[in-house]
């Protein structure tokens, strides 16, 4: 069973989580092999063979009708699941009139997969049929929940009103708190506003887990309508749910509900909650403000010592622009303070004070390893008050880091008299070990070709074989857009930045590997990520993101994890790792578990665009539900995780447990 510990674990007293824990897990558990008894049929060769068949269509996203429909119809219940989870993750409509060309299966883990399966196809035409499945007492609870869910991701005022109908209308007992749960969540994504009632009755509930949904739902939407009962949930005895109630009480949700004087008045005293969620977000909302009392508390925010609070601070201090806080941030920017905030304050001084804001960079630039010094040398070769001559001289420096950011710098200021350059580092530059120069030579040259109309023909032109590597491949798509897209389909021997497929014979190793173990209810595999702020212990969902699980631990086992920086570090959201150059293109494969706190997964910029490094949620992610995989989970190290700083590396990595041999 997916018994994650509870969102806010650890923050809480041992006997609250504990009790937390219980409840958390009745709403949060999809149901997933993982939870298969032993009394479920073995799966014989025949069977094996069937789902590699199902993960070949999956990853190649193939609706093969045939192949999908026999499967649908299979005696072994997990092949029909597996079939169900393959249309989901094809993403192709037309699957719908498959899932529901027959009743729901009798085996609540295959109806409730169904269900989740039409919910990722994003059909508005089937909010009637999810309302009913919500809805009926009949439902197996799993059924409901995954109905409530895919209702969230149509986002309309047809499937909101359907959910506000439900949470009006029921009342709370075991059977269906997931349910409630998933359906206030997604009732906060619903894109129209509506009436609040249905929403605010679950703010009295008893149960944590049920409360701070509820506030979720209530700030999502930003409707000013929804301040009143945020000020009451902003003291509720949680300090989860302070931390989402103070979101919603920004300055124009405020002012809209005549609310002002007491929404300040309670972040005011937030920014001193002993919780550093609940800090951190009254400092973001208390930007909004720009008064007296507002800066005063920037201002100490600034000066704290967790990193959390003073990045917030930093922000919040370059969106109110009061000119005293040039020389506050100017001071945050020294080098006794963490690189996080130092970069902040910098970049918050770019809007309003450019001057000292260059100064900044020199001195994180000279000084500061790693991600920051990179960032900050982008700074100063953006800087278009320097003079050309020290321009030209950073793009022929020996420095890689400093060469770069100029480089890339140059798609700004270079014109066309400075292609024959750029082509030249990139052709003598793109087989190295390291591609980042020929990446940031490709991106001035498009750069170029944006302003002036020119570069692009030029460019792919010039070659007549590709660069080896994928990483460097995928940088030209990413810089020439579709003009990248054009050459790709005229020059066979250049394609496109996509993973080779694998052989048939991949798929059945795959399965046997990792999905026939899950199903067995082996135990799950689990890695451990050394970092300076402590170990990260991760435990992996082979059965429910086996091609993701695989490269996982490939990655691992290569070390080809080790030395990755988490360079987007955000206060009470995210720590993400900058992406590992030459590995794959990951595919997605979204399942029912959900985007909690202690999530793992990777960072993308829609289906099947993301690749190694990795994301870990500090906090739940509702409204991004059904666009990410979820690869596994932090069983132990949340602290470490909390605790990460931008720059910070995964110093050492390897495989604890649970993984077959190849």
């Amino acid at each position: 069973m997916y018994n994650l510990h509870a969102q806010n674990q650890a923050f809480m007293h041992p006997k609250i989580a504990g009790a937390a824990l219980l409840l958390y897990a009745a709403i949060a558990a999809p149901g997933n092999a993982q939870s298969r008894s032993a009394a479920h049929p073995a799966l014989s060769s025949a069977d094996v063979d069937d789902i590699a068949r199902l993960e070949l269509l999956e990853d190649r996203r193939l609706l093969d009708t045939n192949d999908l429909g026999r499967i649908l119809a299979a005696p072994h219940p997990e092949l029909r699941r597996r079939a169900a989870l393959a249309i989901a993750r094809i993403a192709d409509k037309r699957g719908i009139a498959m899932l529901r060309a027959n009743p729901l299966d009798h085996d609540t883990a295959v109806a409730a997969t169904t269900v989740f399966a039409v919910g990722q196809l994003r059909d508005t035409g089937t909010v009637a049929w999810l309302d009913s499945l919500l809805t009926d007492p009949k439902s197996a609870p799993t059924v409901a929940t995954e109905a409530a869910v895919a209702l969230g991701k149509l986002k309309t005022a047809h499937a909101r009103a359907a959910l506000a109908v439900y949470l009006a209308r029921t009342t709370a007992i075991p059977r269906n708190t997931a349910t409630i749960g998933e359906a206030l969540l997604s009732i906060g994504r619903a894109l129209p506003r509506g009436d609040l009632a249905p929403i605010i009755k679950w703010t009295h509930s008893t149960h944590e887990e049920i409360r701070w949904r509820a506030t979720w739902a209530l700030f999502r939407p930003r409707d000013p309508a929804a301040v009143a009962t945020l000020l009451v949930m902003s003291k509720d005895s949680s300090a989860l749910v302070r931390s989402w109630a103070v979101r919603g009480l920004t300055k124009p949700q405020a002012d809209s509900s005549n609310n002002t004087v007491a929404a300040e008045t309670l972040l005011l005293a937030a920014a001193k909650d002993p919780d550093r969620r609940v800090r951190t977000e009254a400092i973001r909302a208390l930007a909004t403000y720009g008064d007296g009392p507002a800066f005063s508390a920037m201002y100490a925010g600034l000066r704290a010592n967790d990193s959390w609070i003073a990045v917030s601070a930093a922000e919040g201090l370059g969106r109110m622009r009061g000119d005293s806080s040039v020389a506050r941030l100017v001071g945050a920017t020294a080098g006794n303070r963490p690189c996080a905030v130092r970069l902040t304050a910098m970049q918050s001084l770019q809007a309003f004070a450019p001057a000292e804001a260059l100064a900044a960079a020199k001195k994180i630039a000279g000084d500061t390893p790693g991600y920051c010094r990179t960032t900050a040398l982008q700074a100063i070769a953006r800087d278009t008050t320097r003079s050309m001559a020290d321009r030209r001289a950073d793009v022929s420096s020996s420095d890689p880091i400093v060469r770069a950011a100029a480089l890339r710098a140059m798609g700004a200021w270079g014109d066309t008299s400075d292609l024959p350059f750029l082509l030249d580092v990139f052709d003598k530059t793109r087989t190295d070990s390291s591609t980042a120069i020929a990446s940031a030579a490709a991106a001035a040259v498009a750069g170029v070709q944006r302003r002036h109309g020119a570069g692009a023909s030029i460019f792919f032109a010039r070659f007549t074989t590709p660069p080896s590597s994928t990483s460097l491949r995928r940088d030209v798509e990413r810089a020439f857009g579709a003009a990248a897209r054009q050459a790709w389909q005229a020059w066979p021997a250049w394609p496109a930045a996509a993973p080779a497929q694998r052989p048939a014979s991949a798929y059945r190793a795959i399965v046997e590997r990792w999905i026939v173990p899950d199903y067995e209810g082996k135990p799950h595999p689990i890695a451990v990520w050394e970092t300076p702020r402590g170990p990260i212990e991760l435990e992996l969902y082979p059965g429910d993101a086996p091609l993701a699980v695989d490269d996982f631990v490939r990655t691992i086992e290569s070390r080809a994890i080790v030395g990755t920086e988490f360079t987007r570090v955000v206060p009470d959201f995210v720590d993400q790792q900058r992406t590992i150059r030459d590995e794959n293109i990951l595919r997605d494969e979204v399942n029912r578990h959900r985007l909690t706190r202690a999530n793992l997964a990777w960072a993308t910029a829609g289906l099947d665009t993301g690749s190694p490094g990795y994301t870990l949620n500090h906090t739940p992610q509702p409204h991004n539900e059904g666009d990410f995989t979820s690869l596994g989970r932090v069983i132990r190290g949340m602290d470490a995780v909390d605790r990460i700083q931008l720059g910070d590396r995964v110093t050492a990595a390897r495989m604890l447990t649970g993984v077959p041999p190849r």
